[in-house]
């Protein structure tokens, strides 16, 4: 076994897993060498999937559903805690937010073999090589097979992750407070998913919200019809603002 599969695991902070996630959902992002985009930057990160549009709604779109799914999850285990007559020790927000995007996103952080972004769960914030890279791979067609040579870490991922990283340290001094602010979704959203998930989503009710440009998301965010009413009642304060009206079950989409 090499060195680098033995190495003690980073601890965990919001920006770390944050990237973490924006990396394995909505990968890497390469430089824009061609303005591909016809905006006149040619050094920006984009997108390495068409559309090829700027890095970054993604992960500031995750980073809002974390914020939501964190408060509600505390918020219901205190709601609990009081009915069972139990005394709770809050999590700080750090805490909430990260043991929320483990619940959520588990197979972020907990690589399978068939995952071909498994290589996410060991990001690190020095930029090193993850185990789980890109590799050498046999390709087979019609009995004949041919090598595909995975890219270069050091020519094809370090700088973009390092970026990826840099970018969720400014996502996670953001808040909800003002979330209005630098959201770039249509409405508030609760959920994400890959067109895998589209059918499920749309079985189990979840309602799709546009962000960003159109194709400027590898994902599709979602927000839930009961945290839509939660919030409307918020609003018109016709509620003292508990999680209580819904049992949130974070692996229900992810």
């Amino acid at each position: 076994m090499s060195a680098q599969r033995v190495r003690p695991p980073e601890r965990e902070t919001m920006q770390l897993v944050l990237a973490r996630i924006c990396a394995h959902e909505a990968s890497l992002p390469e430089r824009d060498g061609d303005d591909a985009d016809g905006d006149g930057d040619a050094t920006e990160w984009v997108r390495r999937r068409s559309p090829r549009s700027p890095y970054g709604t993604d992960c500031a779109a995750i980073h809002e559903v974390l914020l939501r799914g964190a408060f509600h999850m505390e918020d219901l285990r205190r709601e609990r805690a009081s009915r069972d007559g139990r005394r709770t020790v809050p999590l700080s927000d750090e805490n909430a937010y990260i043991r929320f995007a483990h619940l959520y996103s588990t197979r972020v952080f907990v690589a399978v073999e068939t995952d071909t972004n498994r290589w996410a769960a060991d990001l690190r914030s020095d930029g090193s090589e993850p185990v789980g890279w890109r590799r050498d791979h046999d390709v087979c067609t019609n009995g004949v097979c041919r090598i595909v040579h995975g890219p270069s870490w050091a020519r094809m991922g370090r700088d973009a992750w390092l970026f990826v990283y840099e970018l969720a340290g400014e996502l996670v001094t953001r808040t909800l407070d003002d979330v209005e602010n630098w959201s770039a979704c249509e409405s508030a959203i609760d959920d994400w998913g890959g067109r895998m998930d589209h059918e499920h989503a749309a079985a189990i009710g979840l309602i799709p919200v546009v962000c960003g440009a159109d194709g400027a998301t590898a994902n599709t965010f979602y927000a839930r019809p009961g945290r839509i009413a939660m919030r409307e009642r918020w609003a018109t304060g016709e509620d003292g603002g508990g999680a209580r009206s819904e049992i949130i079950d974070p692996s229900e989409l992810n």
